[in-house]
């Protein structure tokens, strides 16, 4: 397997899917959440969460956030 470095220009615009934790009778865990993974492509992050939501059985919901690459993320209220 051949390792490919892509170096992200300054300004790209970023995809990162955030996976948060769904459990209706234990509020404590729902706010476990975790990265899993940041593309610079919409179409294949939206397509890696959707997979990891298929693989994690229902229990995770995945959201995809656009950002843009060196740039502060605004707080969302989730």
């Amino acid at each position: 397997m051949e390792f490919i470095l892509y170096i992200c220009p300054m300004n790209d615009i970023i995809y990162y899917v955030q996976a948060y934790r769904v459990v209706k009778d234990n509020p404590l865990l729902e706010n476990h959440s975790y990265v899993v993974g940041i593309f610079t492509d919409s179409l294949h992050a939206q397509k890696i969460a959707e997979e990891e939501e298929l693989e994690r059985g229902g229990k995770y919901q995945c959201v995809v956030y656009q950002g843009i690459m060196n740039i502060n993320l605004a707080m969302y209220d989730l």
